[in-house]
């Protein structure tokens, strides 16, 4: 009541008191926001030297512009100065990993943001080996390994990190031995003993083996029925091998385990479909939609069917659902990535 400057001064450090890490430690990976209330009281401090400074009179019943013409251009200097900043600063949140190369250049010395970048580069990687871009690939892989590498240098029980690093010499730069330095260091027996099998078995379907390939990805079930990475691979060995009775029994284990969401389903329809029974791939298809109702693939191959077979209503339905999911993932990008 006494002043408006120890108002805009009380009003800030009681704001930005309970964020000092006196009273209780405060994550700060978004620090910034913290000040989303107290920059009220820096406003308020901010307002009031400027008006004291120039001399306003802030009981005039209208402000002279010709008199205060400097401080007009003062404040009109600072709007667009930091308006031109902000906007220029929006072009590094076109995607995560916009964001994470540019901000790097100034936390290269913190593990969590050179985690982050390094795992960003990975999914990258991940992302164009699906797409049969290998050179891309590596060259994103390789990006992984250094700042992966950095991070653990800093800080050497960042386990995310050490994982990673697993995953990459293993399944990117072939050395095995490096992989299970890393992992050995993070997972427990069980899991080392399941990775190191599905490393093998991986081989051997490289290697055309398929008897050893069956005989690893059974192991590694035997030892962890919940490893979902090994269903799909040995349950299409099965279906190569004209078992299908088999390829499916394998998927209906997920079903009943409730694990894996669509992915037994999805698995199920396309080996009905590709033996030539439509009718219970896409009953399964649609089954798959129940589990996880926003995979545009299979709304849309839905759509498709049931336009084909007369089914306008149906065809209508499911083209409708392709759109949803398509624009819940525009929003999750949106939101997400583009971050």
């Amino acid at each position: 009541k006494k002043t408006k400057l120890s108002f805009g001064i009380l009003f800030f450090l009681l704001a930005i008191s309970i964020y000092t890490n006196l009273l209780k430690k405060v994550p700060g990976i978004v620090g910034v926001r913290f000040l989303h209330v107290a920059i009220l009281g820096y406003a308020v401090i901010l307002v009031v030297l400027l008006i004291q400074f120039f001399k306003v009179d802030t009981m005039a019943s209208f402000f002279n512009f010709k008199k205060h013409r400097l401080l007009i251009i003062l404040l009109s200097s600072i709007v667009s100065l930091y308006s031109f900043k902000t906007i220029d600063e929006n072009f590094y949140w076109k995607d995560r990993l916009s964001l994470f190369e540019q901000d790097i250049e100034y936390l290269n010395r913190s593990a969590k943001a050179n985690n982050l970048i390094g795992n960003e580069y990975l999914i990258e990687a991940e992302k164009l080996l699906k797409t049969d871009n290998k050179a891309k690939a590596y060259e994103f892989a390789w990006k992984a390994k250094k700042y992966l590498l950095r991070s653990v240098r800093i800080y050497p029980n960042y386990n995310k990190s050490k994982s990673n690093l697993g995953f990459l010499y293993l399944n990117y730069f072939g050395k095995p031995d490096s992989a299970y330095f890393y992992f050995n260091q993070v997972h427990s027996v069980k899991k080392k003993k399941v990775l190191s099998l599905f490393s093998m078995a991986n081989e051997m379907i490289r290697k055309n083996d398929t008897a050893m390939a069956i005989r690893f990805f059974s192991e590694i079930l035997h030892t962890d029925s919940t490893f979902l990475d090994a269903y799909t691979p040995l349950s299409k060995i099965y279906f190569k091998q004209g078992n299908l009775d088999k390829a499916i029994a394998l998927n209906q284990i997920l079903i009943r385990k409730h694990l894996g969401k669509d992915l037994p389903y999805i698995n199920i329809a396309n080996f009905y479909y590709l033996s030539g029974d439509t009718t219970l791939g896409f009953a399964y298809a649609e089954l798959a939609l129940k589990e996880n109702p926003n995979n545009v693939k299979v709304c849309n191959k839905l759509s498709k069917y049931y336009y084909q077979k007369g089914n306008n209503k149906k065809g209508n339905y499911y083209l409708m659902m392709a759109k949803k999911a398509e624009e819940k993932d525009s929003i999750f990008r949106t939101i997400v990535e583009k971050k």
